[in-house]
């Protein structure tokens, strides 16, 4: 046990010094003739909109403006420009961070970071906070500085980071708005403070945001031995309290419920209070069970002859297909054909996914025992 301990601090020391490291012009070339022939041996449709000699140019134009060895991070901001040239919204690149050992790891999930606890909307080129978990009264306020930069010159660097969709130009707002602090993590690293600096109405003033316990209580919390008061529930309540977890559980799960920003995915609702005027917001196609909450608000619907449904899909970035699919048909009047058949470049798409560095090994040891399965489908 030691052993294996030993050698997962040696792996993680190695990896951290690798990607806070220089590397050589020679390897960053590689790299990127290694990825611009895996988008080619791969992607059906690689130049739909951006012909191979523009893409050809811009990949031989990336390999001459490395003329010293730089690190993983400053690679990452040369190439992901040029692979968002490709116009495909689902192709991605990161740059790897630090990784932590188990220990360290323990430790941190006992804190969170306050930056990490709000919510950003970039409008009228300018950033502002719409929402916050920690500090609502910060709810409205512009940013004007984050550490030492301007928010503005930030998001300019992070939407030429950011890959669209053909000649698609809203994504990019609505994705700094929803990703933000994402954002800045893959572009900054790991941090235990900010300093950030606001405006809200006529006052500039400046808060340091730190890496604070989860579990921290106020003074008024803190009670002593002699004045603390411990109730035995009696087997009815424990039952009931359990029955009401259980519940709660079941409800969480149908809407789709969000611990880190503590709202659901999923919420039907009235408008008015003669009915109707429905309301379906929608923040995100992605966790839960969607079915029947969809089949629970659209019998309300028609039982009571609802004349009007609003369904609000503002922040909602999308998620499972199936689910989509499943709202369209209660909308649909007709049949249809929701997606297009796939288009692949190999007759075993799925397995160079499966198996690439950037798959973890779990997932490469479960891939393997059903490889007989993903190969036959």
């Amino acid at each position: 046990l030691l052993f294996l301990f030993v050698l997962s601090c040696k792996t993680v020391e190695k990896y951290n010094s690798q990607v806070a490291g220089l590397h050589s012009v020679e390897e960053l070339n590689e790299d990127v003739d290694a990825v611009y022939n895996q988008l080619k041996k791969h992607h059906p449709r690689l130049y739909q909109y951006t012909p191979k000699k523009i893409l050809d140019f811009k990949f031989d134009s990336l390999k001459t403006t490395i003329v010293d060895p730089i690190t993983s991070q400053e690679f990452f901001e040369k190439i992901a420009p040029v692979i968002k040239e490709v116009r495909q919204g689902h192709i991605s690149v990161s740059p790897p961070k630090k990784r932590f050992t188990k220990k360290e790891r323990k430790a941190l999930n006992k804190k969170k970071f306050e930056f990490y606890d709000f919510d950003f909307e970039y409008l009228d080129n300018a950033l502002w906070v719409s929402a916050s978990r920690s500090d609502s009264t910060l709810v409205g306020s512009q940013v004007l500085k984050i550490a030492d930069e301007s928010p503005i010159s930030l998001i300019d660097k992070y939407k030429s980071e950011i890959a669209s969709d053909g000649y698609n130009t809203t994504l990019y707002d609505r994705t700094i708005s929803k990703g933000f602090t994402g954002l800045y993590y893959r572009d900054k690293g790991f941090l235990d403070s900010l300093s950030v600096t606001f405006k809200l109405k006529d006052s500039v003033f400046t808060k340091t945001l730190r890496r604070i316990d989860k579990k921290k209580k106020s003074d008024s919390l803190v009670r002593s031995k002699d004045s603390a008061v411990i109730k035995r529930l009696t087997k009815a309540e424990k039952k009931q309290k359990k029955l009401a977890a259980k519940e709660t559980r079941k409800l969480n799960k149908k809407l789709g419920y969000v611990p880190s920003k503590k709202e659901y995915n999923r919420n039907f609702s009235f408008l008015d209070p003669e009915k109707t005027i429905a309301l379906l917001k929608i923040r995100s196609f992605t966790n839960g069970s969607y079915k029947d909450f969809y089949e629970e608000s659209f019998q309300t619907l028609d039982s009571l002859n609802v004349p009007y449904l609003v369904i609000d899909l503002r922040y909602n970035g999308g998620g499972r297909i199936s689910e989509i699919d499943y709202l369209y048909s209660y909308l649909a009047q007709y049949s249809f054909q929701f997606i297009n058949e796939s288009e692949v470049n190999s007759r075993l798409p799925f397995m160079p996914f499966l198996f690439s560095n950037g798959s973890t090994t779990g997932l490469k040891i479960v891939s393997g025992f059903l490889s007989p399965l993903i190969i036959t489908h």
